[in-house]
C-alpha cells in the first residue's frame, strides 16, 4: 500500500484543514495515515474521507487522542513525514474551560506527538500547523509582520475574547515545539496560516468560515474578527503544507497568508455573492471595535518557490480569477476541461495506478499544447506522454489515457494496443476530441478482448486550438488555397476542409455549453447568376456548423435555446487589415522581427566568457510586462518601458550611487548594466531588459525602413486623405513621375502599399492595369499574382462602365475614395493609430442587433420578441456623441518621443494605461458571449479589438479563425492556392517520410517514415477520404530510410539505419492463391521478417533502395534489389531469398543515387562527378547472376549529375545535372564493340529562382508511358513533356518542406468512377501526396 512518494501521517483528520490536506496528499501520490478522536457514544461517520479519490487504496484511519500521545505510535511508525494539524480546541470556545487547562493540553499534546515522531526512527520531517495568533497579537506598531514577530500573552488577555485561551495555547505550543526540535535534533517546520477560508469536505461548518460568514449567519459577536483580517484559501494552505514537507531547505517558521480584507470589503463581497441575505451595510459597521490585524508577510514562503493560486475570497475550489469570480474566460475553460474533466476524472473509480501514460495523435497533441503546460499535465498524474503512431514500449502495469480523434486509423491503432493476451497497458481511458461515428463505436464493441479493459469512453468535444485567452484557431493555414483557389469547388479538399472546420468550431460551443445564433456573410451579388462559389463559402460553413451543433443538443446540460452570438466572416469583409502596418507592440513584434510564433531569440552573455549564447523566450500572458504593453502603441510601449526602467533604478541605491558618481542622466544601456549585477532583482531585470531590447530593435527597423512615412500614407489612403497623386509622390528625390521604385521601401512593403491601393481603388487594377502598375513598381509576376488572388476573395465584381485606357501617369483626380470613415466619438490617441479593422464595427452591430439582414443572414433567426428587445436596447445605447472636430495629434509630453508618435490626452479605452483598467470589469455581470469566426485568417489588430470590446460592451468577445496571420504570412498565403492536380494526402505519419514505392499492380503504396514505422497503404480508390494501411514496426533502434516491393505486394524490403550501420529486412508471407480462376490482389504482408542483413555497407548509410523484375535474357523474373550506399559501393540482393548477388563500386568520392532498369538488365549510378556509370547484370542459364561488369559511361554534362531514371523499355536514361540541363541518352548500343551511348535530346531546366538563376532538380521520375517527367527542387514539383521539354505544370509549394522521394504508379489506379495515372510524393512535412498526371496539352 506504499504510495509512490511514501507514507505520511496527518493528525486531526476530521478537521477542516486536515481533511483538505489529506485530499491533496492523495492527489500528489502519497499514502496517507490519519488520526481521529474516537467517540465512545457513537461511531463517527468518516465517509467524507473514505470516499476521496484514491482513499480506498492509500488512506488508513486510526483512532488516537492528544491526551494520550502514545496512541499515535501505530499511525506514525513507518511514516516519512508527519503533519501535526490536530489541536485540543474545545467544541465551543466559550465552554468555560480554564486557560491553563487549554494551554497544558496543547503543549503536552504537541510535545508528545513530537516525541513519538522522534522515537519512530523513520520520520524525516514534521510540519506543525500553528496559527496567525502566534504572530499578530502584540503591542508593536509594525504595519507588516513576518516570522520574527511573536504574540504577547498580556495583549491577548487584554482583548478579553472568548478565543483568547486558544490563541495563547497556539503561540506557546509552537514555541515549545521549536525548542523541543532544537533540543533533540528533530527536523521541524512550522506553518502559520492566517484566517482560513474556502470550501470544506468535513461534516461541520469550520469555525473560521463561521466567522467569515458571520454577517450571513447573523452573528454580530464575531464581526470584530473581520475588522482587518489576513486570509488564505484552504487549498493554498494544503499545498503549502506539502511544499514545506518536500522543500529540502525548509527551516523554522513560515507564514502562509495571501489576502488582506477589511470588514467594509467583506460586507460588499457578501452582499454581491449572497443577495438573498440581509448583509449589514458598510455604514452600520462603522461602530465595530476590536483588534485590527496586521498585514502578514509570506515573503519567506514565496521566496522559497511557493506560489499562491487561489483568491481567499473564493469560497469554491475552482480556479479563481483576480476578480474573485466564477466567470472563466474562454481559454481557462478549455484548460480546465482537459486537466480536470478529462485527466482528473481518471483518478477515481477502478483506476489502480496513480501514474498514467497519456497517448495522443498529432492533432490532439496540438490541442493539449495550446491549452496546458507540461507541468499542468504531470500534476494530474501523467508520467509519460506518447504519440499514437510512434513505437511505444509495453507498460502492462500502468493505465493509459487516450485523447484522440475519432478516425478509423486511430481506432485501429487503439485496438491493436489493447487487444490480445498481452495489451500494452492495463486499463485504457479513451477520450475523443469530436463525436464518434456509430460504425467506429461498433468496431470497438466487436473486440470482446478490449471492452473489459476500457475504464472510460467519452466524447470530450474539444478539437480547437486556443491561442489567446479569447481566441482560437481551427489550424487551417491553407484555407485560402483550399476554399478560394482555382477549381477549389471541384476539389475533394474543399468539402473536407469545410467539414473539419465546422466540426472544430462546433466543439467550441460544446465545450462552453453555449448554443449560438449562427450568422454569416451572405453572397454579395444581387443577381443569383453572378454568385461564384467563393461568395458561398461563409454560407456553406454556417450550414455545416449548424448541422454539427444540432448533434450536441442531446449532451447533458447543453442549452436548447440560443445563449450567444456567432458571426461567420471571410477576408472579403476587410482586405486591408491583414496587410496594413498595425502599430501596436504585439503586431510590430510579429511583423518586423524574425519570430517563430510567440518565440523570440535573444543573445545573452556567455557564462564561460565566450561568444554570446542564444536564449529562446516566449512572449505570453504569464509575462506581466507583455500583458500590459502588447496592445499599446509601439511609441507608448517604448516610453513606458523607459519609465519602468527609470523607476526601477531609482529605487536601487547602487544605481543611484553610480549616477551620482558619473554625474548626469543614465542611459538605458547603463541602467541595464547596473541592475544586471544585482541577483535580488534578476527576474525583474530580465523581463524589463528583454522588452527594452525588443522595443529598441523594432524602433531601429522602423527608422531604417522609413515606416513612419509609409504608415502615414497607408492610413491616409484608407481614410480618403490620400489618392493616386500622394502614392505617386512616395518616391525618391529623383522626381520621376512614374513609380520608378527608387523607394527606400522593401519589395514587401511596396507590395503591401499596392494591395491597400487596390482595395481602395479597385478600378485602377482592372484589365492589364495591374500588371503595368506592378511593372512600374518593379515587382515580380508572383507579386502580381498576390494582388489578383486577393481580389478573388472579394467575390462577385461590381459592374462598372468602361474606363479610358491606362496611362503611365496617375490621374491626378481631386476626388479621393475612402475605405472607411473615422470613428465618431473616438479620437486616435497616437498618430498612426487611426486605423481600425472593420471587425470592430461588425461586433458592435452584432451586440446592438443592427446587422443588415440582406448582408448577414442567420441560420436560426430569433423570435420577434427577442428582436424587439434587442432593438429597444440598442436604441437606448445609440445616442452617440457628435464627432468632435478633427485635430492634429499632439503631445503634452516633453521627453524623447518622436513627434510622429506623440499622444493626445484622450484615451480610447485600450491603447495606453487603460489596458490595466480591465481589472475594473465586473465579470459577474458579463453579458452573453459574442463569437466571430474569420475564414482565411485573422490579424493582431482584430484580436486587439476583441479585447477592447470585451471591456467596452461587457460581453466576452471570442475570436476564431483558420489561422492567426501576420502580414508576411498572409502575403505568402495569397500566393498559394490548392493545386488542381493535388488529389489526396495519405495521413498517419508521425515524422518525416523518407521513401516510398508502388507495388507492381499499383494498388499498394509502401512508405518509410522516421517514426520507425513502414506503412503499406491500400489504394482501392485514389479519391478516398481515408485509406486502410498495414503497420510494420521495425526492430527497436531502427529507422526506415527506404522501401521497395519484392516479387509482389505481399513482400516488402526495408532499408533501416541504426547507430551501427545499415540493415536490410524483408517482411512478407506466402503468396495468396487466386480463387475462381481470377487474379486477385495479394493480401498485404504480415509483419514477419523473412530475411535480414546487417552492416550491409559497413557503417555507411543507404541512400536509395530500388527493385525490378529481372526479365531480360535468361533471368527467371525474380526481383532484384539494389542498395546504394553513401560511400562508393552498390550491392545487389535477391528479393525473395535475400542472397547477395554481387556488388559494384563507383570509385568516386561518394555516391548520389543508383537506379536499376525496369527489365533488371542495367544498373546506373550518379556520383560525385558529371559522368554516369552503367553496369550490366549478366545472368546464367539457370537465372542466377553470373557477373556485373561495367559496360558504359555517359559523358556530356559539365557538372555533377543529381538524379537519373530509366525509360520503361530500359533502352534510354534521363539525367539531370547541376549544369542546368536535362539529357536523354540512348543506351541500346553495341557497347561490346565500343559503341558509345548517344545523347538523344538536351533540354534546359525550366526552373529559376527570383533572380533568374537556373535551379537544379533533386529527383526525377518518368511516367510508365514515358511521356511525362516529374522533377523536384526543394518543395517544388514540376511536370515536363519528355518530347519537348516544355513545362506541363508546376506546384510551387507541393509540400511544406523538402520533397524526399517521388514515384509514379506502374499502372492506372481507381479514381472515383474512372482510372488515373498517379504520382506519389513524400516529404519531411510528414505527408505523402497523390497527384494526377497533367494534360500533355498544358503549356
Amino acid at each position: 500500500m506504499e504510495g509512490e512518494k511514501g507514507t505520511v501521517c496527518v493528525t486531526g483528520g476530521a478537521g477542516y484543514v486536515a481533511s483538505w490536506l489529506i485530499m491533496r496528499l492523495l492527489d500528489h501520490g502519497y499514502s496517507v495515515r490519519t488520526t481521529i478522536r474516537s467517540n465512545p457514544e457513537q461511531k463517527r461517520d468518516v465517509a467524507f474521507l473514505t470516499s476521496l479519490p484514491g482513499a480506498s487504496e492509500k488512506l488508513q484511519i486510526f483512532h488516537a487522542d492528544l491526551s494520550d500521545p502514545d496512541s499515535f505510535d501505530v499511525a506514525i511508525k513507518g511514516c516519512v513525514g508527519v503533519f501535526h494539524v490536530a489541536t485540543p480546541t474545545p467544541t465551543h470556545f466559550n465552554s468555560g474551560e480554564p486557560e491553563e487547562v487549554v494551554i497544558r493540553k496543547a503543549i503536552d499534546g504537541t510535545v508528545g506527538i513530537l516525541r513519538v515522531c522522534l522515537n519512530s526512527k523513520t520520520v524525516k520531517r514534521v510540519v506543525y500547523t500553528s496559527s496567525a495568533a502566534a504572530v499578530d497579537f502584540n503591542y508593536k506598531s509594525a504595519e507588516v509582520m513576518d516570522e520574527s514577530f511573536w504574540s504577547d500573552v498580556d495583549y491577548i488577555r487584554a482583548l478579553n475574547s472568548f478565543a483568547s485561551p486558544y490563541w495563547i495555547s497556539k503561540m506557546l505550543a509552537e514555541k515549545r515545539a521549536l525548542e523541543f526540535a532544537e533540543e533533540h535534533g528533530l527536523d521541524l517546520v512550522t506553518i502559520i496560516p492566517s484566517f482560513v477560508v474556502g470550501p470544506f469536505i468535513c461534516p461541520n461548518l469550520p469555525a473560521s468560515l463561521q466567522a467569515a460568514l458571520s454577517m450571513v449567519l447573523c452573528k454580530p459577536d464575531q464581526y470584530n474578527l473581520l475588522l482587518n483580517t489576513c486570509m488564505v484559501h484552504v487549498d493554498d494552505l494544503a499545498r503549502a503544507h506539502i511544499f514545506l514537507l518536500e522543500y529540502p531547505n525548509a527551516k523554522g517558521r513560515y507564514i502562509c497568508s495571501s489576502d488582506v480584507i477589511t470588514i467594509e470589503e467583506m460586507s460588499k463581497f457578501l452582499s454581491t455573492n449572497y443577495p438573498e441575505f440581509q448583509i449589514p451595510t458598510v455604514e452600520s459597521l462603522k461602530g465595530i471595535k476590536g483588534h485590527k490585524g496586521h498585514a502578514l508577510s509570506s515573503k519567506k514562503l514565496t521566496d522559497s518557490g511557493f506560489e499562491f493560486s487561489k483568491s481567499a475570497m473564493s469560497l469554491s475550489d475552482s480556479e479563481s480569477s483576480s476578480h474573485g469570480s466564477e466567470y472563466k474566460f474562454f481559454r481557462q475553460t478549455s484548460r480546465d476541461r482537459l486537466l480536470l474533466e478529462m485527466l482528473g476524472s481518471t483518478r477515481t473509480g477502478d483506476s489502480r495506478s496513480t501514474w498514467k501514460v497519456l497517448i495522443m495523435d498529432k492533432v490532439t497533441v496540438k490541442v493539449m499544447s495550446h491549452s496546458c503546460k507540461m507541468s499542468d499535465i504531470t500534476d494530474q498524474g501523467i508520467s509519460l506522454v506518447e504519440e499514437l503512431f510512434k513505437r511505444r514500449e509495453p507498460l502492462p502495469s500502468m493505465d493509459a489515457i487516450y485523447f484522440i480523434q475519432p478516425s478509423k486509423e486511430n481506432i485501429v491503432m487503439f485496438l491493436s494496443d489493447m487487444s490480445g493476451r498481452e495489451p500494452l497497458y492495463k486499463t485504457a481511458f479513451v477520450f475523443f476530441s469530436s463525436p464518434v461515428p456509430k460504425e467506429l463505436v461498433n468496431h470497438i464493441k466487436s473486440d470482446t478482448s478490449v471492452l473489459p479493459r476500457i475504464g472510460a469512453f467519452r466524447e470530450m468535444n474539444l478539437e480547437y486550438f486556443p491561442i489567446d485567452s479569447q481566441a482560437f484557431t481551427t489550424d487551417h493555414e491553407g484555407a485560402l488555397q483550399e476554399l478560394y483557389g482555382a477549381n477549389a469547388e471541384n476539389s475533394r479538399k474543399f468539402d473536407a476542409c469545410l467539414n473539419v472546420m465546422a466540426t472544430r468550431i462546433a466543439t467550441v460551443f460544446a465545450s462552453l455549453k453555449e448554443f449560438p445564433h449562427v450568422r454569416y456573410r451572405a453572397a454579395k451579388a444581387s443577381d443569383a447568376s453572378e454568385v461564384t462559389f467563393r461568395d458561398t463559402v461563409p454560407t456553406k460553413l454556417a450550414a455545416a456548423v449548424w448541422n454539427s451543433l444540432s448533434k450536441y443538443k442531446s449532451i447533458p446540460n447543453f442549452p436548447q435555446t440560443e445563449t450567444c452570438e456567432l458571426l461567420i466572416l471571410d477576408r472579403s469583409v476587410d482586405q486591408i487589415a491583414p496587410v496594413i502596418h498595425e502599430w501596436t507592440y504585439d503586431a510590430m513584434c510579429h511583423d518586423l522581427l524574425d519570430m517563430d510564433g510567440n518565440k523570440y531569440v535573444l543573445e545573452v552573455p556567455s557564462k564561460m566568457g565566450g561568444e554570446p549564447e542564444k536564449k529562446e523566450v516566449i512572449l505570453e500572458d504569464n509575462d506581466p510586462v507583455w500583458l500590459e504593453l502588447r496592445h499599446a502603441h509601439i511609441a507608448d510601449a517604448s516610453e513606458r518601458l523607459h519609465d519602468k526602467m527609470t523607476n526601477f533604478v531609482s529605487k536601487n541605491k547602487a544605481a543611484q550611487m553610480q549616477s551620482a558618481r558619473d554625474g548626469g542622466e543614465i542611459s538605458t544601456r547603463d541602467m541595464q548594466k547596473i541592475v544586471q549585477a544585482l541577483p535580488k532583482y534578476k527576474e525583474q531585470v530580465e523581463k524589463l531588459s528583454l522588452h527594452v531590447e525588443i522595443a529598441g530593435k523594432i524602433n531601429k527597423i522602423i527608422r531604417e525602413l522609413g515606416l513612419r512615412e509609409l504608415g502615414q500614407l497607408e492610413q491616409d489612403l484608407v481614410f480618403g486623405d490620400a489618392g493616386a497623386k500622394e502614392v505617386q509622390l512616395y518616391q525618391d528625390e529623383s522626381g520621376d513621375e512614374a513609380w520608378s521604385c527608387n523607394w527606400d521601401a522593401s519589395p514587401e512593403n511596396k507590395l503591401r502599399l499596392l494591395m491597400i491601393y487596390a482595395c481602395v481603388y479597385p478600378e485602377k487594377f482592372e484589365g492589364d492595369k495591374a500588371s503595368k502598375l506592378m511593372q512600374l513598381a518593379r515587382l515580380s509576376e508572383e507579386d502580381i499574382k498576390v494582388v489578383k488572388n486577393m481580389q478573388l476573395i472579394v467575390g462577385s465584381p461590381v459592374t462598372k462602365k468602361a474606363t479610358s485606357s491606362f496611362s503611365l501617369k496617375f490621374d491626378n483626380q481631386k476626388t479621393k475614395q475612402a475605405a472607411r470613415k473615422d470613428r465618431t466619438g473616438e479620437e486616435e490617441t497616437w498618430q498612426l493609430f487611426r486605423f481600425y479593422p472593420m471587425l470592430e464595427e461588425l461586433i458592435e452591430k452584432v451586440s446592438k442587433g443592427q446587422l443588415a439582414k440582406n448582408e448577414y443572414s442567420c441560420m436560426n433567426e430569433p423570435s420577434s420578441t427577442v428582436q424587439e428587445t434587442t432593438t429597444k436596447a440598442s436604441a437606448r445605447s445609440s445616442n452617440a456623441p457628435v464627432a468632435p472636430e478633427k485635430k492634429t495629434p499632439h503631445s503634452m509630453r516633453s521627453r524623447r518621443t518622436a513627434t510622429w508618435a506623440r499622444p493626445n490626452h484622450s484615451d480610447d479605452g485600450y491603447s495606453s494605461d487603460s489596458v490595466l483598467k480591465n481589472t475594473s470589469l465586473d465579470l459577474r455581470k458579463m453579458g452573453k458571449r459574442v463569437f466571430v469566426f474569420i475564414i482565411g485568417g485573422a490579424t493582431r489588430s482584430e484580436l486587439r479589438v476583441c479585447h477592447k470590446l470585451t471591456t467596452k460592451l461587457g460581453r466576452e468577445v471570442v475570436l476564431g479563425c483558420t489561422s492567426l496571420d501576420d502580414p508576411p504570412q498572409y502575403i505568402t498565403d495569397q500566393n498559394k492556392r490548392h493545386h488542381p492536380l493535388d488529389l489526396n494526402t495519405l495521413k498517419g505519419h508521425g515524422d518525416s517520410v523518407t521513401g516510398l514505392c508502388f507495388s507492381n499492380d499499383g494498388r499498394s503504396l509502401a512508405t518509410a517514415c522516421a517514426d520507425g514505422v513502414v506503412r503499406v497503404f491500400k489504394l482501392d480508390d485514389a479519391s478516398s477520404k481515408s485509406f486502410k494501411f498495414l503497420r510494420i514496426n521495425l526492430p527497436a533502434g531502427g529507422h526506415p530510410v527506404a522501401v521497395a516491393f519484392s516479387d509482389d505486394a505481399s513482400s516488402v524490403v526495408v532499408a533501416s539505419e541504426t547507430h551501427f550501420g545499415a540493415s536490410l529486412y524483408m517482411y512478407g508471407e506466402e503468396k495468396a492463391k487466386p480463387t475462381n480462376e481470377s487474379k486477385q490482389q495479394s493480401k498485404p504482408p504480415l509483419p514477419e521478417i523473412k530475411w535480414e542483413h546487417h552492416k550491409l555497407h559497413e557503417k555507411s548509410a543507404v541512400l536509395t533502395l530500388v527493385g525490378a523484375a529481372a526479365t531480360y535474357g535468361s533471368a527467371d523474373g525474380s526481383t532484384v534489389i539494389a542498395s546504394c550506399s553513401e560511400a562508393t559501393d552498390i550491392k545487389l540482393w535477391h528479393g525473395k531469398t535475400g542472397k547477395n548477388l554481387g556488388s559494384v563500386d563507383t570509385n568516386q568520392l561518394k555516391n548520389t543515387m543508383a537506379a536499376i532498369s525496369p527489365n533488371g538488365r542495367f544498373i546506373a549510378a550518379a556520383a560525385f562527378t558529371a559522368d554516369v556509370k552503367v553496369w550490366e547484370i549478366v545472368y546464367s542459364k539457370d537465372g542466377s547472376v553470373k557477373e556485373v561488369p561495367k559496360v558504359m559511361q555517359l559523358k556530356g554534362h559539365k557538372s555533377a549529375v543529381t538524379w537519373l531514371c530509366f525509360t520503361s523499355n530500359s533502352e534510354q536514361i534521363i539525367t539531370t545535372s547541376k549544369d542546368g540541363s536535362i539529357r536523354i541518352w540512348n543506351i541500346n548500343v553495341r557497347y561490346h564493340l565500343d559503341e558509345d551511348p548517344k545523347t538523344v535530346k538536351v533540354f534546359p531546366i525550366p526552373l529559376h529562382d527570383s533572380s533568374g538563376a537556373t535551379l537544379h532538380y533533386d529527383r526525377l521520375s518518368l511516367s510508365p508511358d514515358g511521356k511525362i517527367l516529374a522533377a523536384t527542387h526543394g518543395s517544388t514539383l514540376q511536370w515536363l513533356c519528355v518530347d519537348t521539354g516544355n513545362v506541363l505544370d508546376t506546384a510551387d509549394k507541393a509540400h511544406d518542406g523538402q520533397i524526399t522521394w517521388i514515384a509514379w504508379s506502374p499502372k492506372t489506379i481507381p479514381m472515383g468512377t474512372g482510372q488515373a495515372l498517379v504520382l506519389a510524393t513524400a516529404s519531411v512535412d510528414k505527408k505523402v501526396k497523390l497527384w494526377a498526371a497533367p494534360s500533355l496539352h498544358s503549356t
